[in-house]
């Protein structure tokens, strides 16, 4: 709801841009119905110089002048918003055009940065020193205009945002398992001197866990955990012994488990180059 000169009048707010173009000595453009500017910005952009005063505007009209047949042209750019008076929707917009007795004035207007109208007055009446004419516009031009423009934005919209899913993918939260390792081990597996007591509760933690799994999910972390934490050990020469030793425990007893559930889950288990574990994604039955 908008205030206008009558009080609270229901409208619809549509952006609209009018370049006015004239080579008359004087020429206003003006709303007679169905309408209203509001947030007005309006800019002289070409034939400055020979305006003899400001331009005037205000919610229902813009006015241009020149000295008296100066036949140079003049373009003055006006951006704002046009409010539509809800009883008019089924209607038409009338603008009127004004001018002196040379030459025209031309009007283009920009609807929703997209439908483009022309409104042109080429009149010569020595009858009527002020040249009137009228433009009847449907106001649905206006409207369909504006829901064109939205639907494009809500596209736009839509394309940006499985843009940004697509370069910047959702962090998934590592498994409990992984979180509970590092809560109780992370201390360990970054000290600067870590002792052989460290490696054994690390890997015999692991090893636990392996060995109960009730899902392949929870043996692959658990294999996956013990690599880490051997690669991590293992930066530490004193240490290489224990640390393959204990690793290599866990290990099996991890494909021990896999090998169990495979039972179950009709998967099997191999051993890596490396002494971990992968699992086959192809189902074969228990009995082979």
């Amino acid at each position: 709801m908008l205030k206008g000169k009558k009080g609270m009048v229901d409208t619809i707010q549509i952006p609209v841009e009018y370049f006015i173009i004239t080579t008359s000595d004087w020429t206003i453009f003006q709303i007679v119905e169905g309408c209203w500017w509001s947030d007005m910005k309006v800019k002289c952009l070409e034939g400055c110089e020979t305006l003899t005063e400001e331009i005037l505007y205000d919610e229902k009209s813009i006015s241009i002048s020149k000295k008296q047949w100066d036949k140079s042209k003049v373009i003055v750019y006006m951006k704002c918003t046009l409010n539509i008076i809800r009883a008019y929707l089924h209607s038409e917009i009338v603008y009127l055009i004004t001018k002196g007795l040379i030459e025209s004035t031309d009007v283009q207007v920009i609807v929703a940065e997209s439908e483009e109208q022309n409104l042109s007055n080429f009149k010569h009446d020595h009858n009527d020193w002020r040249n009137p004419f009228h433009f009847n516009i449907p106001t649905q031009q206006y409207i369909e205009a504006f829901e064109r423009k939205k639907r494009v934005e809500r596209v736009k919209e839509v394309k940006v945002k499985k843009k940004i899913e697509k370069v910047e993918p959702k962090q998934e939260k590592p498994h409990v398992l992984v979180q509970t390792f590092y809560k109780i081990f992370g201390e360990a597996l970054t000290k600067k001197e870590p002792t052989k007591s460290d490696v054994k509760d690390v890997f015999e933690w692991l090893g636990s866990y392996g060995e109960n799994a009730t899902k392949f999910l929870e043996a692959e972390h658990c294999s996956n955990l013990t690599l880490q934490a051997q690669t991590q050990f293992l930066r530490f020469p004193n240490l290489k012994k224990e640390v393959n030793k204990q690793a290599k425990k866990t290990l099996q007893k991890i494909k021990k488990r896999f090998d169990e559930l495979r039972k179950i889950e009709g998967k099997f288990a191999v051993k890596t180059l490396y002494g971990g574990i992968e699992k086959e994604q192809k189902k074969i039955p228990p009995n082979k």
